[in-house]
């Protein structure tokens, strides 16, 4: 089952820039927070936006998706063209734009970052369950990164798929991806797309 999902996930990024509709489902991050977390916070200065964050496996990750809206290069927006999916996911991000969106003090994180976080919540089998909010899917947010299912945007026709059921985050190497997905409990890692994409970002230090 698992397999079989993956290859569909990676067979719609892979399509380049069709109209693939808008998802109808409903964001809301809501009461996504593990409340028996010990969270910190970070306040960006580029926009005056709080975050939470959380230390995990050594490092301190973001616990919600960027939402800074002006990176200062390439582009970014909300899954669907909608400013509530903004509140609720973060924004979504090109490649180029990914990389330059983190703030001051923070990056990027690395394919060896996501390793290390997936090793430290159970290894890439299981790490999903424990890294997925307690809302909105099947996860039990043990960590705190409490991740939500922003879907996948494309930049050049704006089409988005899979929001309330799958998530995908870049990584800094070169269009390298991180994918959750609603009804399996491992990380998928490496999925090769294109610069084009539109992806959420969790920024990590």
């Amino acid at each position: 089952m698992a397999k079989y999902y993956f290859t569909l996930i990676a067979s719609l990024l892979l399509l380049g820039c069709g109209d693939n509709g808008i998802s109808n489902a409903e964001g809301g991050a809501g009461s996504q927070f593990n409340p028996n977390v010990n969270y910190g916070s970070f306040t960006d200065s580029r926009d005056g936006k709080s975050y939470r964050t959380v230390k995990i496996g050594g490092r301190t990750w973001m616990a919600e998706n960027l939402g800074y809206a002006n990176p200062a290069y390439g582009a970014s927006w909300c899954y669907g063209n909608n400013a509530s999916y903004c509140t609720a996911y973060g924004r979504l991000y090109d490649w180029g734009a990914a990389m330059s969106a983190c703030p001051d003090g923070w990056r990027l994180p690395s394919d060896a970052d996501w390793y290390d976080l997936v090793q430290a919540a159970g290894g890439q089998d299981i790490a999903a369950e424990k890294l997925k909010s307690q809302t909105g899917w099947n996860g039990t947010d043990e960590f705190g990164f409490s991740a939500l299912p922003g879907g996948y945007g494309r930049s050049c026709h704006r089409a988005f798929i899979g929001a309330g059921n799958s998530s995908f985050w870049w990584s800094a190497t070169e269009f390298g991806a991180w994918l959750m997905g609603s009804g399996y409990n491992g990380v998928e890692a490496d999925i090769a797309i294109g610069s084009y994409a539109g992806l959420s970002v969790r920024c990590v230090r």
